[in-house]
């Protein structure tokens, strides 16, 4: 009965050219829907990119400390790939941009000339809130005092008068 059952069972799939079966969400999706995996036969894991996060987010949410342990060693031991990857996650900024900005900078800040970052030490990245355009780097202060001023110019131009009219020293 068992080679009966055997031989009843449906031909394995065979997915189109250029394709390939999730075993997650079942769905026949292009190759490019997969991360390789040299792993299988034909380098490309079992489930495609959106069920392998699902997976994981399902698993990280049960695990949130072991899930943040983990992130924590991570950092810990890879801290620039961390910070590349932070600045690529929030900036938009390849690997290597950041270090490039500040020799153009000549490693100070773009405003008032720093050498030191302040705050947790490294440069801020400035960016337009409202285009996400990276415009330079920035001290904690001066970051800080554009933020104040809400990236406005004509709010430190009247800051700039104000200390011109009061006597400010220059």
């Amino acid at each position: 009965t068992r080679q009966r059952a055997y031989a009843k069972r449906l031909p394995r799939f065979q997915a189109p050219e250029g394709m390939k079966r999730c075993t997650h969400c079942k769905e026949v999706l292009p190759q490019e829907q997969f991360h390789r995996d040299k792993t299988f036969h034909d380098n490309l894991s079992r489930r495609c990119k959106k069920g392998q996060f699902e997976m994981h987010e399902a698993w990280r949410l049960k695990n949130l400390g072991k899930a943040a342990e983990h992130a924590r060693k991570w950092r810990a031991k890879y801290p620039q790939r961390s910070k590349d990857m932070s600045i690529k996650k929030h900036y938009g900024l390849e690997h290597g941009t950041y270090e490039r900005m500040l020799a153009t900078q000549n490693g100070k800040c773009a405003i008032c000339g720093a050498t030191e970052g302040g705050g947790r030490g490294a440069f801020h990245v400035d960016h337009d809130h409202s285009s996400g355009k990276v415009r330079g780097l920035l001290c904690e202060a001066c970051n800080l005092g554009l933020g104040k001023f809400k990236d406005r110019a004509e709010l430190l131009l009247s800051a700039i008068k104000y200390l011109a009219e009061r006597g400010a020293e220059s």
